[in-house]
């Protein structure tokens, strides 16, 4: 039962690793940039599969001016 047990911690471990290791998102390959919609929100955007997939910031981090004439 013991040595059970320490093969499924193995596995488990090794598993975590790789997931860990491995790219979560498009961001992984360097593809995202931030930028600013017209009412001053900041948007994390990607390039995934050719097309712009943005996102709203929640980091915090960056600020937007509001744009009147966009």
């Amino acid at each position: 039962m013991t040595r059970k047990l320490a093969a499924a911690a193995l596995i488990f471990a090794f598993a975590f690793a790789l997931g860990l290791a491995a790219p979560q998102s498009a961001d992984a390959a360097g593809n995202c940039y931030f930028k600013c919609d017209c009412a001053g929100n900041p948007l994390y955007c990607c390039i995934v599969n050719g097309h712009e997939s943005c996102k709203p910031d929640t980091s915090g981090l960056w600020q937007c001016p509001q744009v009147y004439n966009c």
